[in-house]
């Protein structure tokens, strides 16, 4: 049973204000006859007012249709771009910089800035003690966050870096330090404060990683916003990677060509670092950089030589722009509107041919320090690789090489090396003849005779007979034979060392037949025919005749290996 009294209660239609419930109606369809064709005419800006909302457009009646005028599209967030500065760099690889801005007459920091007023202000601000240690951190460091303690720490700390002191302290307080040196203004010595930038780079970063990052960044931009060099002695003792490595943009900022640099082309473009060679320690840092150092100067001081490297300048490659925004690390004091345009060739133009100038003076070092050759060179031109050789030549010539094991073989021979006297008895080797063995028996008695005439015994006397006639025929013959079959015996020892070294190592038969006139090249065609590298089989060769002999067979020359003269008759 219904109530339509309290039916009417679900029904919300009446609770709803008629406007709602018009909208709520269902719309009618439009008509076909409602539907006109409509052609549109882009216009151009010329003469056009109109606004650039459609319905707001003017309508032409064209027949049934209509003709509707549409403005062109305007890129209103579209900003001109000024150049506040270009210049051509002298860095080798920087082509072009340039300081863009959006802002007519724009500066790189912000105009009033309160770090830059406080910079003026404590820029030649000192302390006259030394105050207690103040911890400080901050991403964003600046002087107005400091607390009285913190200033004058961090005042105390500057003057001693200042002075060449170099103390650990807090990485905000050196990037505080950074941030001032960056901010250097007009009239101020702007290559002397990269060169402070880097030395506290090399001095105070220590191992933190990421401090080094943030001041390779400041350096690397302060130099080619001012179009500075940067000295990567300076960077001797840091990681090649915070400047050349894949994390980093412009690599090329920090390559110079100058003899006092020129090392940074070797660190920068060569994928092989020396410094990571096996024979690299404290004792041979020196001389390495010395040597290749002075190889690099030699390559560019030939002017043939020299063209190979800079041939990156003569349209064959070309160059790489890239935008950057300058000093990015220092928020809220530089203007965010500049840019840097940096217009640069890459690297990898000279990658190859520094790779293996680098590799070929270290085997022409290899060869002054005595050390074998192992570093392969897959090709190297001929002018350069002729730069290198006259520079070695006469600054590091070649020295004789003595294999490791031979000298240890010989020092331990000399540690057990018999006394003076006992050396008297070891008799120089030399040939045989007759002719000597006659005149060594005409002595013998001729000292017989003086020893019994001044001891008056004339019981042994020697018989008296012509001392031309004291050996007979019969008896040379027999003093021949017997030391003819000494050397016999000798040559069969001889013998039997050649077949104890074929019998263990069966290839060496043919191996040292190639080493009586070295070849490189059939050597080790022949070890790749059995599977092995000449020195693989070279040193199974020596170490068999150290158990052997205790000595080595082979040593090692730019041809090849070759038998060492003393034991060439063993192989004949």
């Amino acid at each position: 049973m219904s109530n339509g009294k309290f039916d009417d209660f679900w029904n919300l239609e009446k609770e709803i204000d008629k406007k709602r419930n018009a909208e709520l109606t269902p719309r009618r369809a439009f008509k076909s006859s409602s539907t006109t064709a409509v052609e549109v005419e882009l216009g151009n800006t010329t003469g056009a007012t109109q606004s650039s909302r459609f319905s707001d457009s003017p309508i032409t009646k064209v027949g049934n249709g209509a003709t509707r005028f549409v403005p062109p599209h305007e890129q209103t967030y579209a900003k001109k771009k000024y150049i506040l500065a270009e210049y051509t760099s002298k860095k080798p690889f920087i082509k072009t910089v340039r300081l863009c801005s959006n802002k007519e007459n724009d500066s790189v920091f912000i105009e009033n800035n309160l770090f830059l007023r406080e910079r003026r202000t404590l820029i030649d601000r000192t302390v006259i003690s030394e105050p207690p240690y103040a911890p400080y951190f901050s991403y964003s460091p600046r002087y107005s966050q400091l607390s009285r303690q913190q200033l004058n720490y961090y005042l105390w700390w500057r003057q001693n870096v200042r002075s060449g002191i170099y103390m650990p302290t807090d990485a905000s307080y050196i990037i505080l330090f950074a941030y001032e040196i960056a901010a250097s203004g007009d009239g101020e010595d702007r290559q002397s404060a990269l060169d402070a930038l880097c030395r506290v780079f090399a001095k105070c970063c220590g191992n933190d990683a990421s401090l080094k990052m943030i001041l390779r960044d400041i350096i690397c931009d302060f130099s080619l916003i001012y179009d500075l060099t940067v000295s990567v002695d300076s960077f001797a003792s840091a990681d090649r990677r915070f400047f050349f490595g894949s994390s980093f943009n412009i690599p090329e900022a920090f390559i110079d060509f100058s003899e006092e640099n020129i090392l940074s082309i070797c660190y920068a473009a060569a994928i092989y670092d020396y410094r990571r060679s096996k024979i690299f320690n404290e004792e041979t840092a020196t001389v390495f950089k010395q040597s290749i150092g002075g190889a690099l100067r030699a390559i560019f001081k030939d002017e043939k030589a020299a063209q190979f490297i800079t041939s990156f300048k003569n349209g064959l490659y070309n160059a790489t722009t890239l935008e950057h925004r300058p000093l990015s690390r220092m928020v809220n004091i530089v203007n965010k509107s500049v840019k840097l345009e940096i217009e640069y060739y890459s690297l990898d133009t000279i990658q190859d041919i520094v790779t293996n100038a680098v590799r070929y003076s270290e085997n022409r070092l290899r060869e002054h320090l005595g050390v074998k050759n192992k570093l392969n060179i897959l090709y190297l031109n001929p002018a350069v690789k002729d730069a290198i050789d006259k520079f070695f030549d006469e600054n590091f010539p070649s020295k004789p090489f003595i294999d490791r094991r031979r000298r240890e073989a010989k020092q331990q021979l000399q540690k057990n090396e018999v006394n003076e006297y006992d050396k008297l008895y070891d008799l120089p080797r030399v040939e045989f003849s007759p002719e000597r063995a006659l005149k060594i028996e005409e002595e013998s008695w001729e000292t017989t005779r003086k020893l019994e005439a001044a001891f008056g015994d004339s019981s042994n006397n020697v018989p008296e007979k012509n001392i031309d006639t004291l050996i007979t025929n019969d008896e040379v013959k027999h003093l021949t034979e017997n030391i003819v079959e000494e050397i016999s015996v000798a040559s069969d020892s001889n013998s039997s060392i050649a077949e104890e070294i074929y019998k263990r190592i069966p290839q060496a038969v043919d191996f040292l037949r190639l080493c009586f006139s070295p070849s490189l090249a059939e050597q080790r065609k022949f070890a790749s025919e059995i599977g092995k590298s000449p020195d693989e089989l070279a040193d199974l060769i020596n170490e068999t005749s150290l158990d052997i002999m205790s000595d080595i067979l082979l040593e090692e020359d730019g041809d090849g290996y070759f038998i060492i003269d003393d034991y060439k008759d063993l192989f004949n």
